[in-house]
């Protein structure tokens, strides 16, 4: 009996561990679609410059 909750206590950090982690990308890609959506509003028309403004906004934010 003791083993079980043993393996259940584990089992439980290892769901906490993995939840923080998939929190953590997907506020990374939140980000990521705010700055891209910022760039495209603002820029509008002008594909080049959009493009450069999405190219930072994925260094900044998708890449570590």
């Amino acid at each position: 009996m003791k083993m079980n909750k043993v393996i259940f206590v584990i089992f439980v950090f290892m769901l906490l561990f993995s939840y923080g982690c998939t929190d953590k990308e997907a506020k990374k890609q939140e980000e990521y679609n705010k700055c891209a959506s910022v760039c495209a509003s603002v820029l509008g028309e002008d594909f080049v410059t959009m493009e450069l403004c999405r190219e930072e906004c994925q260094k900044k934010f998708l890449e570590e």
